[in-house]
Parts: C-alpha cells; structure tokens; sequence
C-alpha cells in the first residue's frame, strides 16, 4: 500500500495490514509532518475536492481567455484587417475611445 505525506513531497511503501481499516495518525519520516490517514481522511479529500469543482467558473474562465485572446490577435492585425475592409476602423476607433474612458474614470 502507497501512501503520500500530507506536504505531497514523498510517499512510502506500507504493510496494508499495519493499516487499520478505520486509518491512523502516521508521520512522515523525512519532513515529520503528522496526519490521520485512513477512511475518514479519504472522505475528506473527497469532500474538499468536490467543494473547488465548479464547472461554470472553469468556463467562464475559459471564456474570458479566449475572448481576451481573439481581442490580442486582432489587435495585432489591426492593418491588415484595415486595408481588408474599412469598416474595421470604426472598431478601432470605438476601442480607443472605450479605453480613454476607462482611463479618465481610473484617474477621477
């Protein structure tokens, strides 16, 4: 049986039967951090892991990069876009304005 020191830096090797099945206190024989491992422990990792799966925030994330990213490639395409179609000047325009409002609100 393999199990990992709290700190996640080292794991050891045990007899599955020096293990109780309702776990122990066990202590790390490299960096002497002391922890309970055993079934209850493993409940616990699964409730705190369960607590940080948040399947909208990691897609609204995800969004936001993507949008912040096609927002950068345009950006830096900006002539060629320009002499493709003249009408994406008025983007331009619009997010230099945008920009020059966020900036004098900041200031205020």
């Amino acid at each position: 049986m393999i199990i990992s020191c709290k700190c996640g830096k080292y794991q050891f090797t045990i007899k599955k039967s020096d293990m109780p099945n309702n776990g122990r206190e066990v202590q790390c024989g490299i960096c002497n951090e002391v922890w309970f491992h055993g079934l209850g422990s493993q409940n616990n990792k699964l409730s705190i892991n369960k607590s940080f799966k948040n399947p909208f925030l990691y897609q609204l994330i995800i969004y936001i990069i993507i949008i912040l990213s096609i927002i950068g490639i345009v950006d830096m395409l900006e002539e060629f876009f320009i002499s493709l179609n003249t009408q994406f000047q008025n983007y331009y325009v619009a997010k230099e304005q945008l920009i020059q409002k966020i900036l004098t609100i900041i200031k205020k």
